[in-house]
C-alpha cells in the first residue's frame, strides 16, 4: 500500500469483514422499510403483532404457571404440569372429538352446498344480483345475533321451526326439541352451515368467473356433459380455489364459540363442548387459567398441523411444480 492511503474499512477482528458492513447494511434496511410502501404498513402490522402475536405469548408463558383467580399475579411456575393435566382430562379429549366432528360434518355441508349454489347462479338467470345479495346476507350478521336468532326459532314450545318440521316433516324430536341432547349438536351445526356457505359460495362464484372460457367451450364441442365437464375440468381448475375456502373454514370452524355459547353453552351435559368451549369452562367456570392456556397452546399447533397436511393435500400439485 503507498503512502498517504488509508484502508476504507479495518476487518473486525475473526472475521475478515469490514468493520463497518454491518452498520452500512443496517442503514440500507432501515432506508428500505423507511420508504412510503412499507411506512404506510406500519399501523397495520403493529395491531397485527398487539392481537396477534402478544395474546400468544401471554397464553404461551401462563401454560408453564398455575394461573387461577386467586393467584394471577403471583402464580407460581409449574413448569409443563398444565399440559400433562389437559392431555390426561377425559373432558378435553371428548372436546377434541366433538370439535372434528364438528368440523369436518360443517365444512364438507358447507363446501358442497357452496359449490352447487355457485354452479347454479353461474348460469344465466334473472334476478342473479338480488339472489347474490340474499345468499351472502346470512355471513353479514355477527355470530351472536345469529345464535340469539335461532335461540328464539327452535324453542320446543314456541319455535317457528320446530313447528313447521312437526307440521310438514312430521317429526317431533322425540319430545327433547332441536336443542336435545341427541340433537344439539347437528342442530348447532346446521346454525354454522346456514350461516357460512355463504362464505364457499363467495370463493367458488368468483373462482367460475375466472375460468377461461375456451376450455369449457371446447369441453362442449367435444361433448362433455355436465358430470364429466365438472370432474375433469371445472374441479380442476378450481383446485386453488377450493383450497383456500376449505383451509379458512376449517381453521375458522376449529375455533368456533360465541353461536355454540349462545345456543347451548356446551350442553346439554356436554354434547355440544368444543374444544373452544372446553377451554371457556376450564378459565371462567374452573378458574383454571393455566390449563386453559395450555389447552389453548395445544389448539394452536393441532390447528397448524392440519392447515399444513390440508395444504399438502390440496396445493400438493402446485406446490412440486413451483419447486
Amino acid at each position: 500500500m503507498g503512502a498517504g492511503k488509508l484502508p476504507l474499512a479495518a476487518a473486525s477482528p475473526g472475521t475478515g469483514l469490514p468493520a463497518l458492513a454491518a452498520p452500512g447494511r443496517m442503514s440500507r434496511l432501515w432506508a428500505r422499510f423507511a420508504q412510503p410502501r412499507y411506512v404506510l404498513l406500519w399501523p397495520i402490522t403493529f395491531i397485527l403483532l398487539l392481537i396477534t402475536v402478544y395474546p400468544f405469548l401471554q397464553a404461551l408463558r401462563e401454560s408453564f404457571y398455575g394461573v387461577t383467580i386467586q393467584n394471577y399475579f403471583s402464580a407460581p411456575f409449574v413448569g409443563l404440569q398444565n399440559y400433562a393435566m389437559a392431555l390426561q382430562d377425559q373432558a378435553f379429549w371428548a372436546s377434541l372429538g366433538t370439535s372434528l366432528i364438528y368440523v369436518v360434518g360443517s365444512v364438507s355441508v358447507e363446501f358442497l352446498l357452496g359449490l352447487g349454489l355457485a354452479l347454479l347462479v353461474s348460469r344465466p338467470l334473472w334476478g342473479k344480483r338480488i339472489l347474490i345479495t340474499l345468499l351472502i346476507a346470512p355471513m353479514l350478521v355477527a355470530p351472536v345475533l345469529i345464535g340469539y336468532s335461532f335461540l328464539l326459532q327452535l324453542d320446543p314450545l314456541y319455535g317457528p321451526v320446530p313447528y313447521w318440521i312437526a307440521q310438514y316433516l312430521r317429526f317431533t324430536f322425540g319430545g327433547q326439541g332441536p336443542l336435545g341432547p341427541a340433537y344439539a349438536l347437528p342442530t348447532v351445526m346446521a346454525v354454522d352451515i346456514w350461516q357460512w356457505t355463504p362464505f364457499m359460495f363467495v370463493l367458488l362464484y368468483a373462482g367460475l368467473q375466472t375460468q377461461p372460457a375456451e376450455v369449457v367451450e371446447a369441453a362442449h364441442v367435444d361433448g362433455a356433459g355436465f358430470l364429466r365437464l365438472l370432474v375433469q375440468i371445472t374441479l380442476p381448475l378450481l383446485r386453488p380455489v377450493i383450497a383456500v375456502a376449505v383451509l379458512f373454514r376449517t381453521v375458522d370452524a376449529f375455533r368456533v364459540f360465541d353461536s355454540i355459547h349462545v345456543l347451548t353453552d356446551g350442553g346439554p351435559e356436554t354434547a355440544t363442548t368444543t374444544i373452544s368451549v372446553f377451554i371457556d369452562h376450564t378459565a371462567f367456570l374452573a378458574g383454571n387459567f393455566g390449563e386453559a392456556a395450555a389447552v389453548s397452546v395445544l389448539l394452536i399447533i393441532l390447528v397448524t398441523i392440519i392447515a399444513r397436511v390440508l395444504v399438502r393435500a390440496l396445493f400438493g400439485q402446485q406446490i412440486a411444480v413451483t419447486r
